[in-house]
C-alpha cells in the first residue's frame, strides 16, 4: 500500500465517522481533501455527493458529480448516483437517462436495470391499475427479449384514459 493510499483511506473512514455522527460539514471538508489524492476514483465524489445530500444540498451534490466525470476512470457508479438523485427529487425523465448511461458504462449492474423499471412503476397513475399491469408485462418481455410484445404492452399501457 502506496503512502497516498493509506492517507486516502484514513480520509475516507475519518469522513464516514463524521457521517455516523452526523457532523456533515466536517465530513464533507474531509473527503473534499481526499479527492485530489484520487481524483479518477469516483468513489471519493460519491461520499462527497452523499454528504452534501445529507446536508440538503442536493444541488451540490450532483454538481460534484457532474464535475467528476471528467476526471473519473468508470463513471458507471457516478451515474447511477446521479439518477438515485433525480428519482428522488421526482425527475424521473433525468433519472432515466442517468440509469441508461449507467446500465450501457456497466450491463451487469443490477442497480440500474432495477432502477430504470422502479422508476417506469413510478411514474403509473395509481388511479390506472391496469396501465401498471400492461407496464410491468411490457418490462417482463423486454427482459424475455420479446421486443414485439414489449412494445405493445408499453402501448397498451401508454394508451389508457389519464395516461
Amino acid at each position: 500500500m502506496s503512502e497516498e493510499s493509506g492517507v486516502l483511506d484514513v480520509y475516507r473512514s475519518l469522513g464516514q465517522l463524521y457521517t455516523i455522527q452526523r457532523r456533515f460539514a466536517e465530513a464533507e471538508e474531509v473527503y473534499r481533501l481526499a479527492i485530489p489524492l484520487a481524483p479518477q476514483d469516483p468513489y471519493a465524489y460519491i461520499l462527497l455527493a452523499e454528504t452534501q445530500l445529507d446536508r440538503g444540498l442536493t444541488a451540490a451534490a450532483e454538481t460534484t458529480l457532474l464535475d467528476a466525470l471528467d476526471f473519473v476512470d468508470s463513471s458507471a457508479d457516478i451515474y447511477c448516483t446521479l439518477g438515485d438523485i433525480n428519482r428522488t427529487q421526482a425527475d424521473y425523465r433525468e433519472a432515466v437517462g442517468y440509469f441508461g448511461n449507467c446500465a450501457r458504462l456497466d450491463p451487469a449492474s443490477a442497480a440500474a436495470h432495477e432502477e430504470r423499471h422502479l422508476i417506469r412503476i413510478l411514474e403509473i397513475d395509481p388511479e390506472h391499475p391496469r396501465a401498471l399491469g400492461y407496464l410491468l408485462l411490457s418490462d417482463l418481455y423486454e427482459r424475455l427479449g420479446d421486443p414485439i410484445r414489449s412494445a405493445e404492452y408499453g402501448r397498451r399501457g401508454r394508451a389508457l384514459p389519464g395516461r
